[in-house]
């Protein structure tokens, strides 16, 4: 008797099977084009959905969950299904919330503890209420039979994605030190508890899912990006305080890589449009025109206009309502002395120390336009595609004395999760990764100019490149100013970063990136000659004291290596 197909209950299949014994041949033929035609008759059934990305978290100290993963992540590879690893230990909670299908593969430190690296991201989800219940889940615990608290750490995870609404895939596992055997059979129940998993459904080449790559995003164009974290980096009390704000990107696809930045719409402050409004004495609820457009004279103050710097066309009009003839006399007749002047202070200033009266649209008329501020991306895409990273530094300047806030650091900086902001792709032309895998990578950085290297950085774990990468950094003082440190601890131990070499000025000498360089001069020059590309990117007055410092350096030995090194292409800058 014939085989019974999966498709077919017992009973259709007897019946099947006795009505075409009585068939013969011709009749078996007619009927085959009969129910072919049926077929086509049918209702198309509807496409399967894409097949979910499973995601394989891996965290440990001793490498063996990572094994695991990575046997997991062969097996799926295989199989057809979309599939990643990802270390605990870098992945953010609310990353890891994201996630549709994610297989935790954890071991447990000693007598209960989370290994060290991912103890940051079990705390942090040992003490959320965020709901995950769109995640489907597995959880495969290691740990140690001989003490009390065997495979606490997993166990405590499993029960923690319960509680927060995940779905489980397949019962917990525990496993004890000769873990091998248990997790192969484990990972081969979990296969076949997957979507799509048996061999008649895997397609061969699963479609990915392709998210919406952004198209006429321009700094007229701009897009609205959720602020969903904004972190202190440096302490509390320092007055020009550097952030870490993160964004949430969702779907959209930005066409970005390490290197490149986002033009940012800022806004004026409250307090600074006030100002205004008070000294000149005007309504912020008045109608002006901007460009055809009637908006709120507020609101123009507040995000169309630039109330920091006085045009010349600003110091023309003042000049002409002062009566007084106290503007004209401070601004001098030479046009050295009047520019000199209007660069002097504030524009709120001016506006507030020589009262005038002047209409709405008369001050909006002379205002220049508030520009978008350009910041380097601070991560990889191709590590976390759906997120953006800032790096920040409140901006102070003085004038007479008198020192102000920078309008777009302190925007940045003050923003708060659940916050809005409108920005743009912007490509930096002459600031990526060589496409020589193996050039050497020598890393200058200023402050928040170490920015766009941990981007670098991140791209190249993310893609595996090659690159032996040196990084040497300045900042204030170790305790406070040490930025991202633990970061950059983990690219040092996961070999994607080779040398380190953060400089805390302090009161030394201003040049110190310099000698911290010419300390390692043997590795310094042969990196170069082995084609290596030099970086800088932060500070400009400081980072180009150090390029010609360097360049003097090899000048007065006579060496050719500088010129090559400018003539190739080599030699990148990303100054401001």
């Amino acid at each position: 008797m014939k085989t019974r197909p999966e498709i077919f209950k017992e009973e259709y299949w007897q019946e099947i099977v006795e009505l075409t014994n009585r068939l013969d041949a011709k009749q078996c033929i007619w009927l085959s084009g009969y129910l072919a035609g049926r077929a086509d008759m049918q209702p198309q059934a509807e496409r399967p959905e894409t097949q979910e990305e499973i995601v394989i978290c891996h965290g440990g100290e001793t490498g063996n969950s990572k094994k695991i993963a990575t046997q997991l992540e062969q097996k799926l590879t295989a199989l057809g299904l979309p599939n990643r690893v990802v270390d605990l230990a870098q992945i953010p909670l609310r990353q890891f919330a994201k996630l549709r299908m994610a297989v935790i593969i954890c071991s447990t430190h000693g007598d209960g503890d989370p290994p060290e690296p991912v103890a940051s991201f079990y705390h942090s989800l040992m003490t959320s209420t965020a709901s995950l219940e769109s995640m489907r889940y597995a959880v495969l615990a290691l740990g140690d039979s001989s003490y009390e608290h065997f495979c606490v750490t997993g166990i405590r995870i499993d029960e923690k994605l319960k509680q927060l609404g995940a779905s489980s895939l397949l019962e917990r596992q525990t496993c004890d030190t000769d873990f091998q055997k248990t997790a192969d059979i484990w990972l081969e129940n979990l296969i076949r508890k997957l979507p799509q998993a048996d061999g008649g459904h895997v397609a061969a080449h699963p479609q990915e899912t392709v998210k919406p790559v952004a198209s006429g995003i321009d700094k007229h164009h701009p897009v609205a990006v959720t602020v969903v974290e904004n972190i202190g980096l440096t302490a509390p009390g320092r007055q020009d305080a550097i952030h870490h704000v993160i964004c949430d990107l969702g779907e959209l696809e930005l066409p970005l890589v390490a290197g490149d930045a986002v033009g940012i719409l800022v806004k004026n402050p409250e307090y600074m449009v006030n100002s205004l409004l008070q000294a000149t004495e005007l309504d912020g609820e008045q109608m002006v025109n901007m460009d055809g457009a009637n908006l709120t004279l507020t609101v123009a103050l507040h995000e169309k206009l630039d109330i920091t710097i006085p045009s010349r066309d600003f110091g023309q009009l003042w000049e002409s309502l002062d009566a007084s003839g106290a503007f004209h006399a401070a601004m001098g007749d030479s046009e050295k002395s009047r520019k000199d002047f209007l660069k002097s202070r504030p524009l709120t200033e001016l506006a507030r120390q020589f009262p005038v009266s002047v209409s709405a649209q008369q001050l909006v008329d002379v205002l220049r336009p508030l520009q978008p501020r350009l910041y380097d991306i601070a991560n990889s895409l191709k590590q976390s595609p759906d997120e953006l990273h800032l790096c920040v530094r409140k901006y102070l300047y003085a004038k007479e004395n008198v020192v102000f806030p920078g309008v777009g650091s302190h925007y940045l900086a003050d923003l708060k999760a659940g916050d809005t902001l409108a920005i743009f792709p912007h490509r930096h032309q002459r600031f990526h990764m060589p496409e020589n895998h193996e050039a050497p990578l020598i890393l200058v950085a200023d402050s928040t100019g170490i920015a766009p290297f941990i981007a670098f950085l991140q791209e190249m774990e993310a893609e595996h490149k090659l690159h032996e990468c040196w990084l040497v950094f300045s900042e204030r003082a170790f305790e406070d100013d040490f930025l991202y440190q633990s970061i950059l601890q983990k690219f040092l131990t996961a070999g994607v970063l080779k040398y380190l070499h953060p400089v805390f000025y302090g009161d030394t000498t201003d040049d110190v990136i310099f000698d911290v360089i010419m300390q390692h001069e043997s590795q310094f020059r042969d990196w170069l000659a082995r084609g290596g590309h030099l970086y800088f990117s932060g500070d400009k007055p400081l980072l180009t004291k150090t390029e010609e410092s360097l360049k003097a350096w090899f000048m007065s030995r006579e060496d050719n290596a500088w010129e090559s090194l400018a003539a190739e292409k080599r030699l990148h800058k990303n100054l401001y």
